[in-house]
């Protein structure tokens, strides 16, 4: 019998950074075939969730799924100051954006929500 842990939205937003420093970032897709994540991407892929392009619909139900939806709220909240999921992406694709900014929006939103729940 395996055991599925599953993470906060603070440990998914920092694992997706930390994703993206290992196999890189990217723009248009979530993740391509050497591996390489937009900001979505590697938080699906730091969750444990399934990946897919029409995930919304196939990963409902999956607990991975739902703390990764978790965190996609977080980082909404903490970009836009609203849970603007699919705002998400096109920030992620803007024309100009870096990896840097990326991995650092995404930790920064892990240390807010710690510090908003302790």
């Amino acid at each position: 019998m395996s055991v599925s842990i599953v993470l906060t939205p603070t440990q998914i937003l920092r694992g997706g950074a930390d994703y993206l420093d290992e196999h890189g970032w990217i723009q248009g897709v979530f993740v391509n075939e050497s591996g390489a994540a937009c900001a979505l991407g590697a938080m699906k892929k730091a969750s444990g969730a399934s990946l897919t392009e029409i995930g919304y619909i196939a990963m409902h139900g999956e607990p991975e799924a739902e703390a990764y939806f978790r965190a996609e709220r977080v980082l909404a909240r903490c970009l836009f100051g609203e849970e603007s999921v699919f705002d998400i992406a096109t920030w992620n694709d803007t024309v100009g954006r870096t990896k840097e900014e990326v991995t650092k929006a995404l930790r920064d939103c892990a240390d807010a929500q710690e510090a908003a729940s302790s």
